[in-house]
């Protein structure tokens, strides 16, 4: 079977810091990933490697990136041969790959996997796995440099997962002020509406007080008066019917709320329309 062409070592490999020190200004999407990878191969003699990223501590693991042949999610939790270890810690583990493993890919070209845990603290971001083809490749300069990478990339993918939920706080923090400045404008319409009613009555008031008396007087006037000339019967007739206009038209100034509600309604469904 051919095996996967690795990189000759050089005289001067670049370290894992200094190797993924120049990719660290970018978001880690997959080919920044993959050169990581590379850099990282000059210095790890692997046959493949997967970066895979996590969720939530125990969530479901998603493929970033790979170079060379891809390792599983293979985990102290979910190997046969340290079952009874449910802990991962910080550090690089080496295991051998299960006889039974159903991943013939693996099963028949890899003799050795390193599994690099990624986290900080205590939140967990994803796995590093390498696989070489014969056992006894890794070495223990190679597991630290490993840790030295695990821990970069770890913390640049911790910093992207935290810039994305602040980007999303973000989305929701513009939402919400929007949403206020609405209900604030809201609210100063029915400030105005609340200031139109109260005046509407207040002039409804003024003006019912002295019509009152203009149209008892009128009507009075006619009534004990029946032989008024017909001219000035006439004029009190004419006074009367203005009156009761005017009456008219002061009670409709009460109905003005319901108007200017609906134009309050029709310019706030405008403005958020602008928006």
């Amino acid at each position: 079977m051919m095996k996967t062409k690795r990189p000759s070592p050089r005289a001067h490999n670049p370290s894992p810091i200094a190797a993924f020190g120049r990719l660290t200004g970018n978001r880690v999407d997959e080919p920044v990933c993959r050169q990581a990878l590379e850099d990282l191969q000059l210095v790890v003699p692997f046959d493949g490697a997967t970066v895979y990223t996590q969720e939530a501590s125990r969530g479901p693991f998603s493929c970033l990136a790979r170079v060379g042949v891809t390792i599983p999610p293979v985990t102290p939790e979910n190997d046969s041969a340290r079952r009874d270890d449910t802990r991962i810690s910080g550090e690089p583990i080496i295991l051998a790959p299960p006889a039974n493993d159903d991943d013939t890919i693996i099963a028949h070209t890899c003799k050795e996997i390193m599994c690099q845990p990624l986290g900080t603290g205590e939140s967990a971001v994803g796995l590093l796995m390498l696989g070489a083809n014969e056992a006894g490749t890794f070495l223990p300069e190679h597991t630290a440099a490993v840790h030295t990478f695990g821990t970069c990339l770890a913390l640049v993918l911790e910093r992207d997962r935290l810039a994305n939920q602040l980007e999303q706080i973000g989305k929701e923090a513009g939402q919400a002020e929007r949403e206020l400045k609405r209900l604030h404008r809201l609210l100063v319409r029915q400030e105005q509406l609340v200031t139109v009613k109260k005046l509407a009555t207040s002039i409804n008031h003024e003006i019912n007080n002295p019509l009152t008396v203009i149209i008892g007087n009128v009507q009075y006037l006619r009534l004990t008066n029946a032989k008024l000339p017909e001219n000035q019967n006439e004029r009190l007739r004419r006074i009367e019917d203005a009156a009761m206009r005017i009456s008219e038209i002061n009670q409709k100034l009460l109905r003005m709320d319901a108007l200017i509600a609906e134009l309050v309604g029709e310019q706030a469904s405008e403005d958020d329309t602008e928006e």
